[in-house]
Formats: structure tokens, sequence, C-alpha cells
């Protein structure tokens, strides 16, 4: 899928290790009072699409990925997503940083040496749009909800 480009200078992390990583050090700092609640959800929201995507990219491309890894993984991912969308502040604004950060991954990555196998660019499409989608859902209903409460 991605060709011998001079940018794509990432033959190794994947994105999954990078939000995985971010996130917990996110709650870490929080837990230990560094931040506050809302500092914690203004860093947080922008990678619930980006776990979405993840989650999605695993079950749609032809990798093939032991069963093992893929629940772990997912496990992980769960797990985070849990505590994440306890706090997120679902925002077009934040899923647009989601995005952006998920195209400059794309754009220095070369996709098919990290993962170890032919990324079609369809299944990283199909695994955005149900991202999105779900992703835009969640805007509703957290916009319906604070209406609600006023």
């Amino acid at each position: 899928m991605s060709e011998n480009n001079i940018i794509q200078f990432n033959k190794v992390i994947s994105i999954s290790s990078i939000i995985i990583f971010y996130e917990i050090m996110i709650f870490i700092i929080f837990l230990f009072r560094a931040i506050n609640k809302n500092i914690t959800r203004d860093l947080i929201s922008w990678a619930v699409v980006l776990n979405f995507f993840i989650i999605f990219v695993m079950f749609l491309t032809d990798c093939k990925i032991d069963t093992n890894t893929k629940i772990l993984i997912v496990s992980i991912k769960t797990i985070l997503l849990f505590f994440v969308l306890l706090i997120a502040n679902f925002s077009i604004k934040n899923y647009l940083i989601g995005l952006s950060f998920l195209l400059v991954y794309y754009f220095v990555s070369n996709i098919d040496k990290v993962y170890s196998c032919n990324v079609k660019f369809s299944h990283l499409s199909l695994s955005l749009l149900f991202a999105s989608i779900i992703y835009f859902l969640l805007i509703i209903t957290q916009h319906s909800t604070t209406k609600s409460k006023y």
C-alpha cells in the first residue's frame, strides 16, 4: 500500500501503541492530580475516534494477526475506551484533531512494514467511516443528553 517515500520514516511503531501509551500517561498524570478533570477531558477526547478506528482496522484488514494479540489489544482498547467515554467531550473539534493525527501518522508511516502485511486503503477507509459514524453518534447523544439536563 505505502510506497517508499522520504517522509515515511516510521516502519515500526503502530498507532495502537502510541494511543495506548498516550491514554495511560494522561490517566496516570490525572491520578497523581497533576492535571484536573477538564484538562484530562481535553487531552483525551480527540483519541476516541482513533480507538474505534484501531478496533475496526484489526478486524477489517487481511493481516494475519495472532488471535491472542488481537484479543489483548482489543481488551486493552475496550478497557481504556470505558474510562475515556466516561469523561470525553465529543465535538467536531476533537474529531478533527483525531483525524489530523491519523493523517499525519498515515503519511509518516510505512503501514505495510509497521503491520507486516499488505494493508488496503479500502480497509482503512471503511474503518475510518465506521469509526466516524460511531463518533458522530456519540456527539449527537452527548449533546441531546446535555440539552435534556437544562
